[in-house]
């Protein structure tokens, strides 16, 4: 009996996961490039031009572009051709990807119909959210959702596996959205 809700409820993520990709990726590339989405793919591109070149490494941070950011941003670089789909994708496919977190966190707070209303209302934002272009929101948002289900899941257990779980997640997010770097006065 409880493993067919469990089924049950996986299969409603699963649902939720695929209404959210949907949304995410929905006439994804036909909208041009803005300005910080161009600079962050010009800087990709000369990292990957100047492999060996040491003084590359200070444009990491040009215009505000973090490194992961830079990482996901070669995506559309090493594949055989260049679009605006393939530039935002990866953004795109981590903002699909925070549903899983989030119906985690909604099942801890909320009751049952209620998370999985929240959860669907979410995976809907798809259209209207900022992790449809190529600036880094979509992995933040992501990792910001995983490290706020690793500090609930740290306070109900009290594991300290989950507080530094918490702390990686929170580090991986500073590294995807340089504006995500106001939350390193938690660390000190």
């Amino acid at each position: 009996m409880i493993a067919l809700a469990k089924i049950r409820e996986y299969r409603f993520v699963l649902l939720a996961f695929f209404i959210s990709l949907f949304f995410h990726l929905y006439r994804l590339g036909h909208f041009e490039l803005q300005g910080d989405e161009a600079s962050g793919f010009l800087v990709a591109l000369k990292m990957s031009l100047a492999k060996d070149d040491p003084k590359m490494a200070g444009h990491l941070f040009l215009f505000g572009h973090t490194p992961l950011r830079v990482l996901l941003d070669f995506f559309a670089i090493f594949c055989s051709h260049y679009s605006e789909f393939l530039l935002r994708f990866p953004n795109a496919l981590f903002g699909a990807l925070s549903v899983f977190p989030f119906y985690k966190i909604a099942q801890k707070t909320s009751s049952d119909f209620s998370s999985t209303l929240l959860t669907l209302c979410y995976a809907t934002l798809g259209l209207c959210f900022g992790n449809r272009i190529a600036m880094g929101v979509g992995p933040y948002v992501f990792f910001q959702l995983a490290a706020l289900y690793y500090l609930l899941k740290f306070m109900e257990q009290g594991a300290a596996r989950n507080i530094y779980l918490f702390a990686a997640a929170i580090f991986l997010s500073i590294m995807t959205y340089a504006e995500g770097s106001i939350f390193l006065f938690l660390f000190f």
